[in-house]
């Protein structure tokens, strides 16, 4: 499908955010989208709204948000093309949609697209990484951020090669992480300043030739990964108060919080608050110090300590009151790690 978008994202007087002298009718341009996950919705409905969807790609796995992108396609009888494994995605260039493309957008899709597709649309492909680069490079860029304690990120636009997350940073828009902000409201963040971001990408594009943007900085950065169990698991002894905090946060809702062991029970902590003051010296860290807080319980940890207050074990999902309660925790019992 080819057409305008100043049309569609002009202002009242028919102009384009680009700007007054913009001649829209030399602004076509047909987009396909490579997605997996709803942090792609918003940016996909900017898409649809003039008509620049030109095609879909989905991995063809089940999950609600590729169910929504294969019923928009076929609601709005958009190509969709659906690749069973990584190693399908060669097939691509062959596809008529991505042949006529004049770019490739990319929002959280699993596999590495290879660079034969990349470098198949005239103006370029482009991927929305939800972290800044290119110190967070790689997977879960997210879980990272909040996990280190960072205070600002960004969504970047990078002009996608062969290798992940190295490409030219063709935009970078600020993304703000609050002291509160969980792995979930970051995620919802990133959706719709992603949808900006999209905005201001096609206003770019209008220049129709392929955008080159900024080098990232030189150096050695490696790529973040999928966090293992242990990453998950909080270790009283060694974290500080802080650290712990930013763990259970960046674990909450996608990891399914952060992993504890008292007794024989396994369970995680999805919210906590840290507690003001610090605990006796003679505290060890791990131990609770006390069950009659009105919104949880208090453990210490090596320099203060946390008022736990949403805990998800095998039975469910409790207040801290209520997990106190059912399983009858007292005071100086001591976590394990």
């Amino acid at each position: 499908m080819t057409h305008s978008i100043a049309n569609a994202m002009g202002n009242e007087n028919g102009q384009s955010a680009a700007g007054p002298h913009h001649n829209e009718e030399q602004i076509t341009l047909k987009i396909v989208l490579a997605c997996s996950h709803w942090v792609g919705f918003p940016a996909m409905e900017l898409l649809l709204a003039p008509n620049l969807l030109h095609g879909i790609i989905v991995p063809d796995q089940q999950s609600d948000s590729i169910t929504r992108l294969q019923n928009t396609a076929h609601r709005h009888g958009i190509p969709l093309h659906g690749a069973p494994r990584k190693k399908d995605l060669g097939q691509l260039t062959g596809w008529l949609p991505l042949k006529e493309a004049d770019a490739l957008v990319v929002f959280a899709f699993p596999w590495q697209i290879p660079h034969s597709v990349l470098s198949m649309p005239r103006l370029g492909a482009y991927n929305f990484h939800t972290g800044s680069v290119p110190k967070y490079r790689g997977i879960e860029p997210i879980f990272w951020t909040i996990h280190d304690g960072a205070q600002k990120t960004a969504v970047s636009v990078l002009a996608m090669e062969h290798d992940l997350d190295t490409g030219h940073v063709v935009l970078s828009v600020p993304v703000p992480v609050s002291p509160v902000d969980t792995y979930g409201s970051l995620l919802h963040r990133y959706a719709a300043i992603g949808r900006t971001a999209m905005e201001n990408l096609l206003f770019m594009l209008q220049k129709n030739e392929p955008i080159h943007g900024t080098p990232q900085p030189k150096g050695y950065f490696p790529l973040q990964h999928r966090p293992n169990p242990e990453e998950l698991r909080i270790l009283w002894k060694t974290q500080t108060t802080q650290q712990i905090y930013d763990l259970i946060r960046a674990t909450n809702p996608t990891f399914n919080g952060a992993s504890v062991t008292l007794r024989d029970i396994h369970f995680q902590i999805l919210e906590a608050a840290i507690v003001q003051g610090k605990p006796s010296p003679k505290a060890i860290p791990g131990t609770v110090l006390g069950v009659d807080a009105p919104d949880g319980f208090i453990v210490a940890c090596k320099d203060g300590a946390l008022c736990i207050r949403i805990i998800r074990s095998q039975e469910g999902v409790f207040s801290g009151t209520r997990f106190t309660a059912l399983y009858e925790i007292k005071r100086g019992e001591l976590f394990l790690g």
